[in-house]
């Protein structure tokens, strides 16, 4: 499997931190684990992602 790779100028814009709230759809089981409740919980902070939906 061949992995493409990408120029320095596209691998420096991406790590750029977004100056709006991230557009997600977040699919996750968190009944079971209590560190994916944990992720799910920062990763809904108002500044970091907008969800679009959010499995049950």
């Amino acid at each position: 499997m061949h992995t493409p790779t990408l120029d320095t100028k596209t691998l420096l814009e991406r790590l750029i931190l977004p100056v709006a709230p991230i557009r997600k759809v977040l699919d996750t089981d968190t009944f079971n684990e209590i560190d994916e409740q944990f992720a799910l919980s920062y990763a809904l902070q108002p500044t970091l992602v907008h969800p679009n939906y959010v499995t049950p």
